[in-house]
């Protein structure tokens, strides 16, 4: 996999995730639809490039509003994939989705539909489980996570990630760490209203 990596396009520190002596785990979502396999595709999502999940998983982040308007009314499998995964343990988690391998592809690109850079804030939407039938009210859920600096972690990228089972520099290591991969793989879409029968969770993220 080749993506032309361009550090300003993510509006973080840098230097905090690659500062040289800490090793990192790059994440790559990846969505399963009825028809497709969506993906960042490097030779149109020029932009874009796999990164440690703390540096990407913010709400107003762009590359993560990509991945949530792909969502927007359509129920889809989704994991966010970091490179340390183990190739197996992804196939245990998915049945027969080699995960790892359409995230971080070597060889032959796969046949892929790319993401379109159309970004949808989860403000005022549900982030809704249709594997567990359950639902995370986003506006209550910003309002409980964000932080004394204004900024608030994004859920999505958190609760479908799948990694190494050992903590890198850049992972998610805040309060209910617990909940991190719950949802992944699961069918998930963001939805204007709950269905019906569904039952609420209350997550909260913070560093």
């Amino acid at each position: 996999m080749d993506f032309d990596f361009d550090y300003d396009h993510y509006g973080v520190d840098y230097d905090y995730y690659y500062d040289g002596q800490n090793e990192v785990q790059y994440f790559n979502p990846v969505i399963k639809t009825e028809n497709d396999i969506v993906m960042f595709d490097p030779d149109i999502n020029v932009d874009y490039y796999p990164s440690p999940l703390m540096a990407h998983a913010w709400w107003n982040n762009d590359d993560v509003g990509y991945v949530v308007n792909s969502l927007y009314h359509t129920p889809s499998k989704i994991a966010w994939v970091g490179d340390f995964t183990d190739s197996e343990e992804t196939k245990e988690i998915t049945d027969t989705d080699d995960i790892y391998e359409l995230a971080f592809w070597e060889d032959e690109k796969p046949e892929i539909k790319a993401i379109e850079e159309s970004k949808l804030l989860l403000s005022g939407k549900f982030l809704v489980n249709h594997t567990k039938k359950v639902y995370l009210d986003c506006d209550a859920y910003q309002k409980r996570s964000i932080d004394k600096n204004g900024r608030c972690i994004h859920p999505l990228p958190i609760l479908t990630a799948i990694g190494s089972n050992e903590l890198f520099h850049g992972d998610y290591q805040g309060i209910n760490a617990d909940v991190v991969g719950n949802w992944c793989w699961d069918t998930i879409s963001v939805e204007d209203s709950i269905p019906v029968g569904y039952k609420p969770v209350e997550y909260t993220l913070q560093n």
